[in-house]
């Protein structure tokens, strides 16, 4: 058989570029709770309904139907930072790494620095980001994906939110 034309360049493509690089999907609504680890702090929420009633009243005089609103709380009932958490999981319902170790490079996967698992439906799902693996680059693994991956700084910072953080309290924040 043959082929119009040169088709080489088709088929020369290096392995990086056809990689998947998505590491993690969610689907936020299946989603029952999380677990933050940083820094010997870890920190567990559980996502709650809580009704809003609306002072409204509808023309027949009965009351008019309860909206609901989504909270993160700890055991102790003490509510997080919905818009802090909110975030986070917006950032990890797609994730996609941002390149992949070296062949070869020496990983230094001992201990995670930062973990964080999502409850849900199905089995835990586990990202863990590790020390700087370069230049504004962190070493991450996912439960998802079988291999390490790379994400950038600013996409760790996206994520990575201490349990302080999480709770609505900046002021521990480096």
């Amino acid at each position: 058989y043959q082929a119009a034309g040169n088709i080489r360049r088709t088929f020369d493509v290096e392995l990086a570029s056809i990689r998947d690089k998505k590491v993690m999907t969610l689907d936020r609504s299946a989603i029952t709770g999380i677990t933050v680890t940083a820094g010997g702090e870890s920190l567990a929420l559980t996502k709650i309904s809580r009704p809003v009633a609306s002072a409204e009243e509808n023309p027949e005089g009965a009351a008019a139907p309860e909206q609901a609103v989504t909270a993160w709380i700890t055991a102790d009932s003490i509510d997080a930072d919905g818009a802090v958490v909110d975030g986070m999981l917006s950032r990890l319902t797609n994730l996609q790494c941002d390149g992949f170790p070296e062949e070869g490079q020496k990983l230094d996967m001992s201990e995670p620095a930062y973990t964080l698992v999502v409850h849900g439906a199905a089995a835990p799902d586990t990202l863990a980001i590790y020390g700087p693996s370069g230049e504004k680059k962190f070493l991450a693994t996912s439960s998802q994906y079988d291999f390490p991956f790379i994400l950038t700084e600013w996409k760790v910072g996206q994520v990575k939110k201490t349990p302080p953080e999480v709770m609505g309290n900046t002021e521990d924040k480096e």
